[in-house]
């Protein structure tokens, strides 16, 4: 393997440790029983926001969290099993798969303009 491949490995591993790193730093959980994540519009050089949701929040679908949260535009994740990314886009009720958010999985979390949105936890 060339010198050129494993500089480009290098840096992509450390681009997905940063993002992990910047996900946990924008989902901070209260002592209130409330997790409020803090999402952006156009991010530099992304058009996501990268987001883990813990096993204890009372949304449990896609559904569920864009009724809530009217300024989510598109929510996708990608499922291994089908090796392939599953969407939501918020418009006109919804459209796409109406899945369950599942704890330690990373979603990305589009919106029309940057918000905070604050989640229930049990």
């Amino acid at each position: 393997m060339t010198t050129n491949r494993w500089l480009q490995r290098g840096l992509a591993v450390m681009l997905c440790i940063a993002i992990f790193l910047f996900a946990a730093a924008i989902a901070q959980e209260s002592p209130s029983g409330q997790l409020t994540l803090e999402l952006k519009r156009n991010l530099k050089g992304a058009r996501y926001n990268t987001v883990y949701f813990p096993n204890n929040t009372q949304v449990k679908t896609v559904k569920q969290l864009a009724e809530a949260n009217p300024k989510i535009l598109v929510v996708n994740y990608y499922n291994p099993e089908l090796k392939r990314h599953i969407g939501y886009i918020n418009i006109h009720g919804g459209r796409g798969r109406n899945f369950v958010l599942k704890p330690d999985t990373e979603y990305m979390i589009s919106v029309k303009n940057s918000t905070n949105i604050t989640l229930a936890l049990k």
